[in-house]
């Protein structure tokens, strides 16, 4: 599972990259162009779920290990909760920037 997160993340950004790269050379501010296409078309912020994925595969890894004791569950389940927490955080705000700037516009109210 982490290394499928890792994957996901890593391919989720380089599509982003690309996109943004693409916008750059073609001048595009202002109006929204993607990226649409890849992983995105399937799941809106997959860098993001990338690093979810990455984190609970670490954590799953980590069960044999943590015996009988309730500490390991409880400080592995707290980490894995910030991590949900900060990346559903920074979706929504990411989200609320998008809408603001490109709200309005055909192809990102399809998105």
């Amino acid at each position: 599972l982490a290394w499928a997160g890792a994957a996901i993340e890593a391919i989720a950004d380089a599509q982003k990259f690309l996109q943004k790269r693409r916008d750059y050379a073609q001048k595009a501010g202002g109006t929204f162009t993607g990226p649409m296409g890849g992983l995105y078309a399937s799941c809106r912020h997959p860098n993001y779920f990338g690093e979810v994925l990455f984190w609970f595969g670490l954590f799953v890894a980590g069960l044999p290990s943590f015996g009988s004791q309730i500490i390991p569950y409880a400080a592995g389940g707290l980490g894995l909760w910030g991590i949900y927490g900060i990346m559903s955080g920074a979706t929504k705000r990411l989200d609320g920037k998008q809408k603001e700037k490109y709200g309005g516009q055909p192809v990102y109210d399809a998105w």
